[in-house]
């Protein structure tokens, strides 16, 4: 299992910049991976020792790597060696030691994505990369790097929005362009960028200059100055239509502003969700004081039930009606679909907006991402009820799970394409 470099790009055998030393353990071992970055392919990503990584996948036995900044082979950034993946014969995995250090963690999504579907291709009795004929003609061989790409494309969206800096955001930005030509040229349609219709920072594609010798190394601490169709579910699973089919997209200072105040109000949540609240399931917003959040409210669903924030949990209200992000208003779970791909809305934004899911519809959704294992794809989760599925070769295909009596948006319209007679089952 390899990485193929993309000369030219960040992503490059020989991207890193004159002056700035070789790839080091402890430079792999700051890299921030996340096993949101793969999908629901991967439950969680941990150290365990010096250069041992554990690699936790749902239904398999934990696959010890041991990572080593070593050569991986000519026209290669990174490479797998599978071996049992015991403790006692782990997996080896190497990342070249001249990488661009604002790529070292796409690499290693990359590989650690390869170990995940080959182990999930294993458990479904298929090799790697098959997919059987009523889905798509592709065929083993033929595309192993797929999905890797699509995750380090959402890995690295993630990264250009986490960071401020010009300079990394530019060679992000770069390596994120570079993918994303890689997944058209593998006929596959490549996600949206992160920074949407707007242009992101300047962002050369070729190697970058020499570094200063105080320049810093991301993953290192500063130096020194001296030195399609949906599926049925059992709730119900409905087609979303694809990004390129949603209209009236919310703006980057809307979806900005969202955010934030999502996010200062992301505490321990009890009582019902947001989602319930903006969909007109809840009481009043807060006592008449405005002080106390009544029982049941959008403010206790958004604080938690802490006193006061009124005029907080309004804005959100509004932000996300304004947006057309709302429950049950037309077209949000596209929009939602669409922003979370993007890397504009995170697992926590989806959640607060959507609320959290019923057992049947976890269920559903579980179900759906296990059949998709068993035919070679691949379900990529973005929040409750909220899915692509990933067949190799072709756009993903967005599927909303939802329960099979939903309410009414709070001014009276139902979920998109839906009727009211449809409304009571799927």
């Amino acid at each position: 299992m390899t990485s193929p470099e993309l000369p030219g790009s960040p992503l490059a055998a020989s991207g890193r910049p004159e002056g700035v030393p070789d790839l080091a353990l402890a430079e792999l071992r700051a890299q921030d991976v996340s096993a949101a970055d793969f999908g629901g392919a991967v439950a969680n990503v941990r150290w365990t020792g010096e250069d041992r990584l554990v690699v936790q996948l749902p239904g398999a036995p934990d696959q010890h790597v041991q990572v080593l900044p070593e050569d991986p082979g000519t026209g290669l950034v990174g490479r797998t060696d599978l071996k049992a993946g015991t403790a006692e014969e782990p997996h080896l995995l190497r990342i070249g030691p001249r990488v661009d250090p604002h790529v070292v963690s796409s690499v290693l999504v990359h590989e650690i994505s390869h170990l995940a579907q080959e182990r999930a291709a294993q458990v479904a009795g298929v090799g790697q990369g098959l997919v059987r004929g009523s889905l798509s003609p592709v065929r083993e061989g033929t595309d192993h790097c797929l999905t890797p790409r699509l995750d380090e494309h959402a890995h690295l969206s993630r990264k250009w929005r986490a960071t401020a800096d010009p300079q990394a955001r530019g060679r992000i930005a770069a390596a994120i362009e570079a993918i994303a030509a890689d997944i058209a040229r593998r006929g596959h349609t490549p996600p949206s960028p992160p920074w949407h219709s707007r242009p992101p920072s300047t962002h050369p594609a070729g190697p970058p200059p020499a570094a200063p010798p105080d320049a810093a190394v991301p993953g290192l601490p500063p130096r020194e100055p001296a030195g399609a169709a949906g599926t049925a579910g059992m709730a119900g699973a409905a087609h979303v239509p694809g990004a390129e089919e949603t209209a009236g997209m919310p703006g980057p200072a809307a979806l900005a502003k969202l955010r934030s105040l999502i996010d200062a109000l992301s505490g321990e949540p009890s009582g019902p969700s947001l989602a319930d609240a903006l969909n007109g399931r809840a009481d009043a917003a807060s006592a008449p004081d405005g002080h106390t959040a009544a029982p049941g409210s959008l403010a206790a669903a958004l604080n938690g039930g802490r006193p006061g924030n009124a005029a907080l949990t309004a804005a959100i209200r509004a932000e996300a009606e304004r947006a057309g992000l709302a429950p049950g208003q037309p077209g949000a779970a596209a929009k939602i679909v669409a922003l979370a791909r993007a890397g504009e809305l995170g697992p926590e934004h989806v959640t607060a907006l959507r609320g959290r899911p019923a057992l049947p519809e976890t269920a559903a959704a579980d179900a759906v991402a296990r059949a998709a294992g068993l035919m070679g794809a691949r379900a990529r989760t973005y929040g409750p009820g909220l899915l692509d599925l990933e067949i190799p070769g072709h756009p993903p295909i967005p599927v909303e799970i939802r329960p099979a009596t939903q309410a009414p948006h709070k001014n009276g319209s139902l979920p998109a394409g839906r009727t009211a007679q449809e409304s009571g089952g799927c």
